[in-house]
């Protein structure tokens, strides 16, 4: 599907317990307590990454803890705070509460999103010193980190959308540019699904193509159920960096089958107005050479 999805847990570091100690030095009576605090614990963040363009590492690994403050000691030392865990994501990616559904964050660039906290360091026995109680012999101990489940959705998963009426080479385009193997016969809707295929270009450089199933004119407004997936996914602008949009010549004029796609895709999908956006000519018989 074009909206890639993954479900792991998080937990934020608990913070480290305060220290319950006294002074102790040569010549100094009744030091008092000096118990430090304990440190923050490490906090949950999530990155977007360019260099990502799937989900499918958190396929695998479904658990993410991050590390624990550390407790105080004597001498009012606090204990060292845990480095935050960052996780990181492809840009797009949306960050959902699973249990609520609640959007928690939306990666749409490199800033890092605290989602879990890191629970607070307890404080030491220093705190508790006064008039009236001068010997505490007691802490307190770390916060907990906030620890959840969160679903991942990952809005931009395809670079370039393929986009035009039945049989009109789609599916053969992306078969031949990628590994993809999608249905290709000579009737309609051979694509159901969208098939998504990955080009390879130079070292190194790839980018994602996906085939969606053929648009029909006046399914906007109900006409067939059966285009109710391509006008999701259109609808869906960020799914997709460039539209391909495909037109066959055939026995009409380029005039008019550009008129004709364009009004579909402005009565079926509003919202790529402003999506950029190329046009593919096929089915187009060569002149033959004399």
């Amino acid at each position: 599907m074009f909206v890639d999805t993954a479900k792991i847990r998080i937990k934020a570091g608990n913070g480290g317990n305060g220290a319950c100690t006294f002074h102790r030095e040569k010549y100094v009576n009744a030091g008092g307590p000096d118990g430090g605090d304990g440190g923050k614990g490490g906090n949950v963040v999530f990155v977007g990454d360019t260099n990502i363009n799937s989900l499918i590492d958190f396929k695998f690994k479904k658990r993410y803890i991050a590390e624990n403050g550390k407790n105080g000691s004597g001498s009012n030392m606090t204990g060292k705070s845990a480095p935050d865990l960052v996780i990181k994501v492809p840009v797009g990616t949306l960050i959902r509460e699973a249990e609520t559904g609640r959007i928690l964050a939306d990666i749409s660039d490199r800033e890092p999103h605290i989602v879990a906290k890191g629970g607070k360091g307890g404080w030491g026995n220093q705190h508790f010193a006064s008039a009236t109680r001068q010997i505490p012999k007691f802490a307190k101990p770390g916060f907990p980190g906030e620890e959840f489940e969160v679903t991942l959705e990952l809005k931009l998963l395809a670079d370039v959308g393929l986009v035009g009426f039945p049989n009109v080479g789609k599916s053969t385009l992306i078969s031949v540019v990628s590994a993809a193997k999608p249905e290709i016969a000579n009737y309609p809707f051979t694509t159901l699904t969208p098939v998504l295929g990955v080009v390879k270009m130079d070292a190194g450089s790839s980018f994602v193509m996906a085939d969606i199933p053929g648009l029909i004119e006046g399914a906007s407004e109900g006409a067939l159920a059966l285009a109710t997936t391509s006008f999701a996914m259109l609808n869906a602008a960020d799914l997709f960096s460039t539209l391909l949009i495909f037109l066959q010549w055939m026995d009409a004029t380029p005039s008019t089958i550009t008129n004709r796609s364009t009004m579909s895709l402005k009565s079926s999908t509003p919202n790529l107005q402003s999506a950029p956006r190329s046009l593919l000519l096929t089915k187009q018989m060569l002149p033959s050479r004399k």
